[in-house]
């Protein structure tokens, strides 16, 4: 068994799937697909069996896809074990998937139902250590929308919660907890969740699970005052002195340029009012708030109103708050390497919603190994490279390298995390400072690949 093999050993080993066999099928499969991340199985595996196999696998009907899921989510709580504490960025994301069979797929409509797309919807939640780096997925929750509207829209307050999505939400809230419950007891979980998130009956979830978390609000929420007076609660922050002010690097966007703020913080202890419309009630939370601004009347400027349960009092925990918040960016980054710029889930051709909920939570386990890379590399460059590459690996790599480097290129005995990774970024197509910035997904993930293969054909040679 080989070092990559290994891997997936840990990740999906324990998956209870009714027959040691099928476990030991995925272990292989999550391997190959470390070794050749794609959406499409025909371009994981080269072997006409090996194809086959992975075909059978995904289409049984014997095999429970949540199993899988929750093989990955048991993992990653078993990672974080050594860890006092870790972020839990938490956020909804859809699946993109082509329908050219006039609706015999079985995918529902995501985004407008006006604009006909379809695919799945799912919420995902990313465990990521104290200094930034993703550990692994913590829970995943698919499901899928009608097609159609089923009946005339009304006010969502007058719909009850087994009927709204918010449901799938707090069903990814309580895998997180049970996991860690089981796997990790010691470790405190912190979510960090954003405004869509920001919902009465999910603060409330939230509250009460025994971790601790930060939701960006919604602009209008009222606080309670004395005489049980209400004030909205971002006026209330406003009238609070300032902690003090400090400089946010915005990471680019799709609408932004990356950029560095300078943002002021004010805290404070409030009583938030949540009132449930439908069933007419009321309920009150004690919460503290950090308020984030940025001077100027820049569009997209820093306006964030952050509820915690983590102590807030003074700047240095008012910071830590802000800047846990910021991790929430981890989630959207293994989205994006999931779903586009490494595995390309979205490109999968497989033709059953369930079919492609197994491929894809797969993929998933591959894309945070790609995600941890990279931000080892940045956080951590001067860590020794086998704390995530393998012996076969990091020998292969050597032996590409020594061809590719110019003539006054010294090379190091032991490359650190930050050189191993440009290295293998360089095999994917990575050109240094041309590229834009440090190395990034897509070029680490063709340069795995192509890795995986060297690797793979130098331990064929000491086998002969």
């Amino acid at each position: 068994m080989d070092e990559i093999t290994d891997w997936a050993e840990d990740v999906f080993g324990c998956a209870e799937l009714g027959d040691a066999r099928r476990t030991g099928r995925l272990v292989r499969m999550a391997a190959a697909a470390m070794r050749c991340p794609s959406g499409k199985i025909s371009q994981v595996y080269d072997s006409p069996a090996e194809r086959q196999g992975a075909y059978d696998f995904i289409e049984s009907a014997a095999i429970d896809g949540r199993a899988i899921g929750q093989a990955m989510a048991q993992s990653t709580a078993r990672q974080c074990a050594v860890h006092e504490w870790v972020y839990v960025p938490l956020d909804g994301t859809s699946i993109k998937l082509w329908d050219g069979t006039g609706g015999r797929k079985d995918f529902g409509a995501i985004g407008t139902y006006a604009n006909g797309a379809t695919g799945l919807k799912l919420n995902s939640a990313l465990a990521v250590s104290s200094d930034g780096v993703p550990l692994g997925v913590a829970a995943q929750i698919w499901w899928s929308r009608p097609r159609k509207r089923e009946k005339p829209r009304r006010p969502s307050y007058k719909e009850p919660l087994e009927s709204k999505e918010t449901k799938h939400l707090l069903a990814c809230i309580d895998q997180v907890v049970e996991s860690f419950s089981r796997h990790a007891p010691s470790t405190k979980c912190w979510f960090q969740m954003d405004r869509g998130c920001d919902a009465q009956y999910v603060l409330l979830r939230l509250a009460s699970s025994g971790h601790f978390f930060t939701v960006r609000s919604q602009s209008l929420r009222r606080v309670i005052r004395g005489g049980r007076r209400t004030i909205w609660l971002k006026s209330l922050l406003r009238r609070e002195a300032e902690l003090g002010r400090f400089s946010l690097d915005l990471p680019k966007t799709e609408g932004r340029a990356a950029r560095r703020a300078t943002v002021s913080v004010r805290s404070k202890s409030v009583t938030l009012q949540l009132r449930d419309k439908r069933k007419k009630k009321l309920f009150e939370l004690q919460t503290n708030v950090v308020l984030v601004e940025e001077d100027g009347t820049c569009v997209d400027r820093v306006n964030w109103l952050l509820l915690t349960n983590h102590p807030t009092s003074s700047y240095e925990q008012a910071l830590s708050v802000v800047g846990g918040y910021t991790q929430r960016w981890r989630i959207e980054e293994f989205h994006k390497t999931w779903k586009t710029d490494a595995c390309n889930v979205e490109q999968t051709q497989l033709h059953s919603a369930e079919r492609v909920m197994r491929w894809a939570t797969i993929l998933a386990a591959v894309a945070t190994r790609v995600e941890k890379l990279k931000r080892l590399a940045r956080s951590s460059p001067d860590l020794d490279a086998s704390v995530e590459l393998t012996a076969s690996e990091l020998e292969a790599l050597a032996l590409l390298k020594r061809r590719r480097k110019t003539a006054t290129e010294k090379l190091p005995d032991r490359p650190d995390i930050a050189t191993a990774t440009r290295w293998i970024a360089e095999l994917g197509g990575y050109t240094g400072k041309s590229s834009g910035g440090p190395p990034g997904s897509i070029t680490i993930a063709r340069g795995l690949e192509r890795l995986g293969i060297a690797a793979e054909i130098l331990a064929l040679q000491k086998l002969r």
